[in-house]
């Protein structure tokens, strides 16, 4: 047996050649550490043998919670708002926590799996968490930290996916016998004769209502940076820019709202003004809610309303295109979709398609 020397803190120490530089020509090595000279020995045969194999890499010490947030500095430093949003929240809630302390190299397929399967019934959520730590250990990798990818073949549970619906008719009615205030109605039927997602929704101001030709201009749009409102130049894609006709039912409401406002923005926070912040938003569309609940027969207690979001109304406002005749091409236009496809796989459900010109949208009663 190899006789090594003891380090003050009780390990013993060995270096391991692990190859030559090509540049300079001398030898680099690998120093491994254990607390009895067996376990030494094992470790020192763990480097030679993955040495030979050619799929020797050097860790570094570092752990996953480590590299995974020098990834988020480095690989993500430049991604948009809400994608480094989610990878940062991904790496906050369940990468740290759950398997931040395991070293790179001791990091197995079981524990990328077992974090997965605890969020069995959030499928969006198990996406999000293989797709982040798939994207960090491929960088690992290229750092030359790691020799393979031990997330390429997770599995996601598999769920039914939602069915992706218009308002019913109990909504219908709530909406129509909803309590709302003038600024509730507006944000409403803004939504629900428009289509529009809540971050273009949100970015609306005085400019962009054209209240002359009844129009009403998408130019940008709003997300949400750790909570705080930032105002982005352009849409989700350059489809999302675009001018969406005004029917003569969302007109009524929103004309007398628009000459009553004080601040730039048809929907600010409320103490504040400007840009609502996510909790200002959560609390606005919360009040919605309730009130519609209440007016579909629910108390505070007791759900009226099943399944029903603000992503229901995009969906409604398509399949209300449809029904007033227009094209596939067109309703992709006024949606603000980058791709047809989108378009097509409502009106695939719907009847056969009919051309009628945009201008028809302005005699639409969607209630």
């Amino acid at each position: 047996m190899a006789k090594y020397k003891k380090r003050a803190d009780g390990r013993y120490q060995a270096n391991v050649c692990i190859g030559t530089d090509p540049v300079s020509g001398e030898r680099k090595f690998e120093t491994v550490y254990a607390y009895s000279i067996p376990d030494l020995d094992n470790k020192k045969a763990e480097v030679k043998d993955r040495v030979n194999k050619g799929i020797y890499a050097n860790d570094k010490g570092l752990t996953v919670g480590v590299w995974a947030k020098k990834w988020l500095e480095v690989d993500k430093a430049t991604a948009g708002i809400r994608n480094r949003g989610m990878y940062e929240d991904i790496v906050k809630y369940y990468v740290v926590p759950e398997i931040g302390d395991t070293r790179l190299r001791d990091l197995k397929k079981s524990d990328v799996q077992l974090m997965i399967n605890k969020r069995s019934e959030h499928k969006r959520t198990c996406q999000q968490i293989r797709m982040a730590v798939r994207q960090m250990l491929n960088s690992a990798i290229d750092d030359g930290l790691i020799y393979k990818n031990i997330a390429l073949n997770i599995s996601i549970p598999k769920r039914a996916k939602p069915e992706k619906r218009a308002l019913n008719l109990t909504e219908k009615n709530a909406i129509k016998k909803a309590d709302f205030t003038d600024k509730e109605k507006a944000y409403i039927y803004t939504l629900l004769y428009c289509g529009f997602r809540r971050g273009e929704a949100l970015a609306l101001s005085r400019n962009t209502v054209d209240l002359t030709h009844s129009e009403i201009h998408v130019q940008n749009v709003v997300t949400f940076d750790h909570g705080s409102p930032v105002l982005k130049d352009t849409p989700k894609s350059i489809a999302g820019i675009r001018t969406v006709p005004m029917p003569k039912a969302l007109k009524e409401v929103l004309e007398p709202y628009v000459k009553s406002l004080k601040g730039l923005y048809l929907f600010e926070a409320e103490r504040m003004g400007g840009l609502m912040s996510k909790s200002s938003y959560d609390k606005f569309w919360g009040k919605i809610y309730n009130k519609l609940n209440i007016a579909a027969g629910g108390t505070d207690k007791i759900k009226a309303l099943h399944g029903f979001s603000g992503h229901i109304f995009k969906h409604n406002y398509i399949t209300e295109l449809y029904y007033a005749g227009i094209s596939a091409k067109e309703a992709q236009v006024l949606a603000g979709h980058s791709d047809v496809k989108l378009t097509l796989e409502i009106y695939t459900h719907l009847d056969k398609l009919r051309n009628v010109a945009p201008d028809k949208l302005r005699d639409i009663s969607m209630l």
